[in-house]
């Protein structure tokens, strides 16, 4: 009888011990859940790991520490946290969700959208298929994006943000009239979504309605003047209008917002280096190099400089080191080549020049570099072989100095060394 009551009062004890211990993380949890509300994420980060000390397997604690490991940015330590709850509970659907967004910002994408993927197979929701669509465009598996945002679409029918993420997937596949349609969809459904202003302006930019993406870069600057990126996009638009001086006061605004933005200085260098003034084009060339010295266009547009005031030794310089990066650049394998060919380096030249056909084999730019060079050295056979083969690709060159004229209005840029060869090429040899 006195074995029984000792056994029942150990049984007791430990059942109050466990009750105990169960309210005091519980309690450490609550105090948790408070300083999580006011924002206090490393304080409740220290009240859900002594949660945790004391009930090993409390998935909330678990759950919401991986919460606060995000906020923080503490992004690993949110996905361990994550994964544990999952141990704990397989089918926790917003664990699987929040693991994927993590991992986005990881940019791990494929490992997000296998998340993403298994929280829709629990449960098909409008979060887990936008998120895998954004995931999936930034593999570049746009059709797959898409599939994902017309189910989101389906879920949820008067979503401009699905519309405008789907037409961005279409624009990046060259859909453009689709993509078009999307983006008029977006801004019918919110006429405030400044993003899709700004990727329709893209859009219009490809279909050559220049006017019409000025006018949708100006909407979205409005409804956003501090982004810095439509500045850019519509300095670029105006740079191909020809509109030189008005392109560079957008960049100007553009670099004021983002000190380092790579992109809008080596913009500004190409219209710099369109008004002739090398020596402001050479300083922004530079300066994009120096905040991203892999970055080829900028080396594209300073061995330019140097060869458009005849430095081709600078200018081969620079072409061969953006080469160091990007060994399979087409265009700077074909400036190299022509950047040969004016010293009369023709090994070189054709060395350069086939790189670039190996990579793009319709590159009519280098077809017509072979073309005068074997005519500079009178044969004539391989000379007429380039030009025929240029020509195919490029037509305009039917038209000989005309097309090349129409080239220059392009970003095409020849010598006048250059010229003078393909005048006498094409009066021979067409």
């Amino acid at each position: 009888m006195k074995k029984s009551i000792r056994l029942i009062l150990s049984a007791l004890i430990i059942i109050l011990c466990s009750s105990v211990f169960s309210q005091s993380a519980k309690k450490y949890f609550k105090n948790g859940s408070k300083k999580f509300y006011y924002r206090d994420y490393n304080g409740a980060i220290s009240d859900y790991t002594k949660a945790l000390e004391i009930k090993p397997d409390y998935l909330d604690a678990f759950y919401y520490r991986g919460l606060a490991n995000d906020n923080l940015m503490k992004y690993n330590e949110a996905i361990a946290d994550y994964t544990k709850v999952i141990e704990i509970k397989p089918d926790y659907l917003d664990a699987f969700y929040n693991r994927g967004n993590v991992k986005s910002k990881l940019k791990e994408y494929e490992e997000a959208i296998a998340d993403y993927s298994k929280a829709i197979e629990l449960k098909p929701n409008y979060f887990s298929y936008y998120n895998r669509g954004i995931a999936k465009s930034k593999l570049k598996e746009y059709n797959e994006a898409i599939a994902d945002f017309n189910k989101v679409l389906e879920i949820f029918p008067i979503d401009d943000n699905a519309y405008n993420e789907r037409g961005y997937a279409k624009y990046k596949l060259k859909e453009y009239n689709e993509a078009l349609a999307d983006y008029n969809k977006a801004l019918d459904l919110n006429p405030n979504n400044a993003y899709a202003y700004n990727n329709r302006g893209w859009v219009k930019d490809e279909l050559k309605d220049y006017s019409g993406a000025i006018d949708d870069y100006t909407s979205a600057i409005k409804l956003n003047p501090n982004n810095a990126y439509s500045y850019n996009d519509r300095g670029n638009t105006k740079r191909r209008l020809q509109e030189y001086n008005e392109a560079i006061t957008d960049y100007n605004k553009a670099i004021e917002l983002k000190p380092d933005f790579v992109y809008a200085y080596n913009n500004r260098g190409i219209a710099k280096r369109k008004l002739l003034k090398y020596n402001e084009a050479n300083i922004d060339y530079k300066k994009a190099i120096d905040l991203k010295p892999d970055y080829s266009h900028a080396y594209i547009g300073l061995s330019l400089i140097y060869a458009r005031t005849n430095k081709f030794d600078s200018a081969i310089y620079i072409s061969l080191k953006g080469l160091t990066y990007d060994s399979l650049n087409t265009t700077l394998n074909d400036n190299s080549g022509w950047f040969y060919l004016e010293k009369n380096e023709y090994d070189n030249a054709i060395k350069h020049y086939n790189k670039c056909l190996i990579v793009d084999e319709n590159n009519f730019d280098a077809m017509l570099g072979l073309a005068v060079l074997y005519y500079q050295n009178k044969d004539i056979m391989n000379s007429k072989k380039y030009l025929d083969k240029a020509i195919n690709v490029e037509p305009r060159l039917t038209n000989g100095m005309e097309g090349i004229a129409e080239l220059e209005k392009e970003d095409y840029s020849y010598s006048e060394k250059q010229k003078i060869l393909f005048k006498k090429m094409f009066d021979e040899l067409k």
